[in-house]
């Protein structure tokens, strides 16, 4: 019996070695900040925890952080900005084309609608049905739209102690920005796209929405509170602990090893400062243990004091300035930055964005087909701004290089915009800056964008002897168009459901001020077999 007694205390000696082993490995120091270095690295790059808010209480910083960003040659984060933003308004234009086309209202939440500069388009088929969906699930879909709005309204009520323009990721972006560094980020987009798609199918939003404010105010709270006081054990017990092993799985290891394997490569290039997510830090799945995993020597950095990052931020050079426009000559204008370029209707609409990440001001700059003449302009500008939700206020009208104008603001609650509509022979520019209430837009970067529009000289249409020659060898057709026409793929949407196929190409010649699109129908329907077979049960029926 002693002999048992001595095995079995000798047995649980053990085991309380290895429980305060475990927790003293898992014992992390205060601090979101770490020095990565050896694995033959010649300079060392840095890991900071994040918190994706716009709370100014978490936008003070530690003087090593600071110290160590300005030092670092690069900079990544979990996605690349430019990505998401590309993303985003991708989606809000291609809603913004189905919401006129369809004319549906469960596509009524849309980025910038630009498109009442134009008339509405007409469906490529007189013949193609609309698509209807069920009002059932329509019903379903507002509701969910109405409860999202009512619970991001919760949510900023919570932020009672200042708002950043944008969240913290962002703003250190725009910073490095403005430093010169080389940028990017440590996933793809659609690794967090996809996190979206497999959660969502387990999110109970009618049982969330029935939470009281004061356990959203306590969980933010305490968050917050937990990420001010860089505690990485709590973060890890918060975020990783009370999750699901699928949610861990998806969410945070997965993600973390593909964010190991890109600082891995990216460290031995340059100099690297990393910031994502403070709860990828720590864990036994965490990024820093990954990293150790591959050889490299985690040490935390602590600091002695905090500045506010606007502070910083206040000291360091703007932003340069491009001259972008039409490779046609039809239009330039400066923005602070290189845009992306977006198109409506095919080729009808053309766009350039250029959003500033650091403010969450954008910048936009269009052109289309003038579809009114010089004394409907106030007319359709004020149509324009009714299609964002508000009222034009501040109309006055201007001429600028011999192109008629309007100016005006529109306010529609969450977003602040300044408009600029004008007209030049058959061409239609539209321009605008666009901000969150943070941000005031009658500032002198608006005043430079606007005043450096310029209209080229008007093209000449050109002629049916200079047209060029398009052809669909699978087909079997040619036609001769005024340019070389592209894919429109929001008119070939319109078909899904119908039972035909379609493709819709498209091109525009701006001088004549005409529109040409060409379309391919498939000469019979695509009829499953199920509906042939139900066809024929019919039939028998009706002899």
């Amino acid at each position: 019996m002693k002999k048992v007694f001595r095995s079995s205390s000798l047995l649980l000696f053990f085991v309380f070695l290895f429980v305060s082993a475990s927790a003293q490995k898992n014992n992390w120091p205060n601090t979101l900040l770490w020095k990565i270095s050896g694995n033959g690295l010649t300079k060392p790059s840095y890991l900071f925890g994040t918190m994706h808010l716009q709370d100014k209480r978490i936008f003070n910083l530690g003087d090593s952080f600071y110290h160590h960003f300005e030092r670092a040659e690069g900079f990544a984060i979990e996605v690349d900005f430019r990505e998401y933003m590309d993303s985003l308004l991708t989606k809000g234009f291609q809603m913004a084309e189905d919401k006129n086309l369809r004319d549906e209202e469960e596509y009524s939440e849309t980025v910038v609608d630009c498109t009442s500069v134009i008339q509405k388009p007409p469906p490529p088929s007189a013949d193609m049905p609309a698509v209807k969906s069920d009002a059932d699930k329509k019903m379903s879909r507002n509701l969910r739209k109405e409860f999202r709005k009512m619970r991001n309204e919760q949510i900023k009520s919570l932020l009672l102690h200042g708002r950043m323009p944008t969240i913290l990721d962002a703003y250190l972006y725009g910073m490095a920005m403005k430093q010169g560094k080389w940028l990017g980020a440590v996933e793809e987009l659609n690794d967090q796209l996809s996190i979206r798609d497999e959660l969502g199918k387990d999110i109970d939003e009618t049982e969330e929405m029935k939470q009281p404010e004061r356990i959203l105010l306590t969980s933010l709270g305490n968050m917050i509170k937990v990420y001010l006081a860089q505690d990485l054990n709590q973060i890890e017990e918060i975020a990783l602990n009370q999750q699901s092993a699928k949610t861990k799985t998806i969410v945070f290891n997965n993600r973390n090893l593909k964010m190991a394997r890109s600082m891995d490569s990216l460290s031995h290039l340059r100099s690297m400062f990393y910031a994502v997510g403070a709860a990828h830090l720590p864990g036994d799945s965490g990024v820093i243990l990954l990293l150790r995993q591959k050889g490299y020597t985690l040490t935390p950095v602590i600091s002695t004091s905090t500045m506010a990052a606007e502070k910083y931020a206040a000291g360091l050079p703007s932003l340069a300035w491009y001259e972008v426009g039409q490779t046609d000559g039809l239009y330039k204008v400066d923005m602070p930055g290189i845009p992306s370029e977006y198109n409506l209707y095919g080729e009808l609409v053309k766009m350039k964005v250029y959003v500033d990440v650091t403010t969450m001001n954008f910048f936009m700059a269009g052109h289309t087909i003038a579809q009114f003449g010089d004394d409907e302009l106030e007319s359709a500008f004020k149509n324009m701004g009714k299609s964002m939700g508000g009222k034009i206020i501040n109309i006055k009208k201007f001429s600028r290089d011999e192109a008629k104008g309007v100016e005006g603001m529109v306010n529609n609650g969450s977003t602040s915009f300044r408009l600029q509509m004008l007209k030049k022979g058959n061409s239609a520019f539209f321009l605008m800056v666009g901000s969150s209430g943070s941000y005031k837009i009658s500032n002198a970067d608006a005043d430079k964008f606007f005043y450096s529009f310029k209209a080229g000289e008007t093209a000449r249409s050109s002629t049916p002897s200079g047209w060029k020659e398009f052809s669909l060898p699978d087909k079997g057709v040619t036609v001769k168009m005024p340019a070389v026409p592209k894919r429109n793929k929001s008119f070939e949407r319109q078909a899904e459901g119908s039972g035909w196929n379609f493709q819709v190409y498209d091109c525009t010649d701006p001088a004549a001020g005409l529109y040409y699109l060409f379309q391919v129908r498939d000469v019979r329907p695509v009829i499953s077999w199920k509906g042939i077979h139900s066809t024929l049960n019919n039939s028998r029926k009706t002899y």
